[in-house]
C-alpha cells in the first residue's frame, strides 16, 4: 500500500511527499468549489482559516480519549 511505502521514505523525501499531496488536495478542494459554484468559506471570513485547523486537532484530541468531559459538553451543545 501507498502509506508503507511513504512510511519508508527518508525525512526530505517524506516532507516532499506530503506537502504533494496537501497541495494536491487543495486543489481538488478548489475544483470542487467551482462545480458547486460556492466560493471557499475562508474568503468570506478569514478566521475559519485558523479555525478549520484547530477543529481537526480537537477532533484528534477527543478520538484520543482526553477531555472527556467538554466533548460531551461539546456534543450536547451541538444536539
Amino acid at each position: 500500500p501507498l502509506a508503507s511505502q511513504i512510511a519508508q521514505l527518508s525525512f526530505g523525501e517524506w516532507l516532499v511527499a506530503s506537502i504533494g499531496f496537501f497541495v494536491v488536495g487543495w486543489v481538488f478542494q478548489f475544483v470542487g468549489h467551482y462545480f458547486e459554484k460556492k466560493k471557499p468559506a475562508f474568503v468570506d471570513d478569514v478566521i475559519g482559516l485558523a479555525i478549520g485547523p484547530l477543529f481537526v486537532l480537537a477532533e484528534f484530541i477527543f478520538m484520543l480519549g482526553f477531555r472527556k468531559p467538554l466533548h460531551a459538553r461539546i456534543l450536547q451543545e451541538a444536539r
